[in-house]
């Protein structure tokens, strides 16, 4: 950085938090929050111990992301406001009860805003090392119901909320927009409705504690996303809408999980481990998806099979499945590798398709196929070998393709899955 560049002005267009220079100079409050505010950045990446690179810093939500930064930037507008006298800008103060309250921050710049942490945190907090202390969650917005995650049911309430204040004397009334309820309302024991407020439960897939549930709030603002962006090639726009589960939706999921878990007891096992929700959802052609940003949310359609069809319902449950399952494995181990600019026909797809995608193709068909040869050998159901077959062709198809590739190598991981496959499709003659 230039010496002479007079102080007060910053050598960029836009400000880092981590040099000298600001438009208001280094001993000013702004400065040191700033500092503050981006050491919790940095602390947030080196003490994270994860499994998964995408589970850390910046990979997590914003929620998360900025949390510790603000927990930081809290502490430094706390002791900035020991350390002024009387008469001093009241700026600190305004900042030091934003930074207080993470929920709504009304003095950090929008980008900055967490507007769910607390909702993250509080009832485990109240639960445990917070007992008998009292928490207040700020809405975004005055509304009628609060979603809490890890909870398989949601709260809905009389009149609009501003704000919910969990305490041990909660009654549920609502008093000038302030709703409070007491902690044990959280835990899912005792009855349902308490004052002005009622629990409403989730269903969930039998065995587990998969929730199924297509209407929160989070998800038509997803589709409405998804919906937005132009089609690939050769396929119509997307036109996901918002399904709401019913207990006929719960029993027929319910029944093809139960297949699995008959015919592949280990694969039901890895599914109840990090599959978390089951999204019923309207599509007049789209018939299933995961994301890489939603970790853990299965998405299905009847647009290929209804529900009623218990094979075609577990095949395609395990097949978003298998697909999370693979965004995992790739996280520790590319398994293979070719040139970037490669590009492959899918048996499936009508465009061309990266490694990745390949990849996630032919992984799936690996599954789908192993899963219908143990399926047939339990059931005897003509069904699943005629499904094993016609996978195992689909899995040789692009298998050949990525072998195809003259730059295509393999790690020792990946060397031993090609093996796996190769093996079942064999099975499968």
């Amino acid at each position: 950085m230039p010496d002479d560049l007079p102080a007060g002005h910053c050598p960029t267009t836009s400000p880092s938090s981590l040099t000298r220079h600001h438009t208001r100079g280094p001993d000013q409050p702004e400065s040191r929050w700033r500092s503050f505010h981006e050491c919790g950045h940095a602390l947030h990446a080196l003490l994270s111990d994860v499994t998964y690179p995408s589970f850390t810093a910046p990979g997590v939500p914003r929620d998360f992301s900025e949390a510790p930064a603000q927990v930081h930037e809290g502490w430094a507008w706390h002791t900035l406001t020991a350390d002024q006298g009387p008469g001093e800008p009241s700026e600190i103060e305004s900042r030091t009860a934003a930074a207080h309250a993470l929920d709504t921050l009304p003095q950090i710049p929008p980008r900055y805003r967490s507007a769910y942490f607390g909702h993250f945190v509080a009832v485990p907090y109240l639960m445990g090392p917070g007992k008998g202390a009292e928490v207040e969650l700020r809405l975004p917005e005055p509304g009628t119901e609060l979603w809490l995650p890890g909870h398989a049911f949601h709260l809905l309430f009389a009149s609009p909320v501003e704000r919910v204040v969990i305490a041990d004397l909660g009654d549920g009334t609502v008093r000038d927009g302030v709703l409070r309820l007491p902690v044990a309302f959280f835990d899912g024991s005792g009855p349902d409705n308490i004052g002005e407020a009622t629990r409403a439960g989730h269903l969930v897939i039998g065995g587990t504690a998969i929730e199924i549930d297509g209407e929160h709030p989070w998800i038509a603002r997803h589709f409405a996303s998804m919906n937005s962006h132009e089609p690939q090639p050769g396929y119509p726009s997307s036109d996901l809408t918002v399904r709401a589960a019913n207990h006929e939706d719960g029993a027929l999921v319910d029944a093809a999980f139960s297949l699995i878990d008959e015919c592949w007891p280990e694969l039901a096992a890895e599914i109840r481990a990090y599959v978390r929700l089951f999204v019923p959802y309207g599509s007049a052609f789209h018939s299933s998806f995961t994301e890489t940003c939603l970790m853990g949310a299965i998405f299905l359609s009847e647009a290929a099979q209804p529900f009623t069809s218990r094979e075609y319902t577990a095949e395609h449950l395990l097949h978003e499945a298998a697909h999370l399952r693979l965004m995992l494995i790739l996280e520790l181990d590319p398994l293979v590798t070719c040139r970037d600019e490669a590009v492959f026909n899918s048996p499936v797809r009508k465009d061309p398709r990266p490694l990745w995608g390949m990849l996630q193709a032919i992984f799936v068909f690996a599954r789908i196929t192993a899963f219908h040869r143990r399926a047939h050998a339990v059931t005897g159901v003509q069904f699943h070998q005629d499904a094993q077959r016609d996978n195992a062709r689909l899995l040789a198809e692009g298998m050949d393709e990525i072998e195809a590739e003259p730059s295509t190598s393999f790690t020792p991981a990946g060397v031993l899955l090609w093996q796996q496959m190769r093996s079942e499709i064999a099975a499968a003659s």
